[in-house]
This record gives structure tokens, sequence and C-alpha cells, in this order.
């Protein structure tokens, strides 16, 4: 969902009108690797997992939590926005590291 909705949390009919070109731009990067995506935040956690036909169930969300479906990787981070970081719920130290996961993960 590429905006900022009210109360910073998009609608499901905007996360839903979107998973076609999220689809869409998964399956192009799978043609030339094995993508490794970095997910931030629960909403596109939960986008890419239904993208890729996944059970919510099966891949819950967690910072850092790495998730392998469909020959693509997937890395949750929480959001970096202003509230979780002001909050400490998200730490530079923290997001530097799950970047850094994802980077070694995507380019060994």
């Amino acid at each position: 969902v590429k905006c900022l909705p009210i109360k910073n949390l998009p609608s499901s009919r905007e996360v839903k009108n979107c998973s076609r070109f999220l689809t869409q731009e998964i399956t192009a990067h799978q043609l030339n690797a094995s993508p490794v995506i970095l997910l931030l935040g629960g909403v596109a956690h939960r986008a890419a997992i239904s993208a890729l036909g996944g059970k919510q169930s099966d891949h819950p969300f967690a910072h850092g939590s790495v998730h392998a479906m469909r020959g693509v990787t997937l890395i949750d981070s929480y959001h970096c926005s202003r509230y979780n970081t002001q909050t400490g719920r998200l730490t530079y130290q923290m997001f530097l590291d799950v970047v850094t996961a994802a980077g070694n993960m995507a380019y060994p």
C-alpha cells in the first residue's frame, strides 16, 4: 500500500486493491533469482503472505522472523514509523540488524 492512510493504517480494501501489484512484482523477481523481501510492519507481512498464497497462522509476524515460501525469503521488521522509533519498539540497532540479515541472505 503506497499511501499515508488515516491513523497510519491502510484499510483492508486498500490492501486488497494493491495485492495484485505486489503479486506481479514478486513473480517478476522470481524469474531472475530467489528474492529476499524485507517486510516493514504487520500490514506488509500479511500482504506478502497472502500474495504468496500462505496462511497467516503458519507464518506469524515477529521482528526478525524469517519465512521461506515458494522460493521467496521474507524477513519481518517492525515498521520504521515515528511511533515505533520514538517509543523504542524499534531501535536503530534492531533495524540495522534486520537489514544486515536481509542483505546477507540476498548476497551471501
